[in-house]
């Protein structure tokens, strides 16, 4: 059984509820993903993983697609009946998704602290001279 949890910008990281057996992962591949018994053998854990993901992202966007269409509907059937009406779908039937990320602004120092961290001292100091730095005095 899977379960959301967070994930990355995508929604997509999946965890397992309890723990994952080697029968439980030839029935996701088998059942769900439609992998052969050969190719299943063929992957790696992570290749295993990696199409989980894609498909529950595929999964997510039919279930999205399906509640705005019910919600186009919904809003017309509504609309119908009353003539000053002025709410837009998403006023009328707000869906999960529909709030927006708030995007932080980082400051050029906090950009090229983070870089520093993530690419260490060394790695740092060589992408700052060279030609693809983003950040020209």
């Amino acid at each position: 059984m899977r379960q959301r949890h967070g994930g990355d910008e995508r929604g997509t990281e999946i965890r397992w509820a309890g723990k994952l057996t080697w029968e439980g992962a030839v029935g996701v591949a088998i059942g769900i993903l439609g992998v052969s018994l050969d190719d299943f053998y063929r992957l790696s854990p992570i290749e295993l993983r990696r199409a989980v993901e894609a498909n529950a992202e595929q999964h997510d966007n039919i279930v999205k697609t399906i509640w705005e269409t019910s919600r186009i509907v919904a809003w017309i059937v509504a609309k119908q009946g009353f003539s000053k009406f002025r709410k837009s779908p998403q006023q009328f039937l707000p869906l999960p998704w529909d709030k927006k990320r708030e995007q932080t602004v980082m400051s050029r120092e906090e950009q090229e602290k983070r870089l520093r961290k993530l690419l260490g001292d060394a790695e740092f100091e060589l992408y700052r001279n060279s030609k693809y730095w983003p950040f020209k005095s």
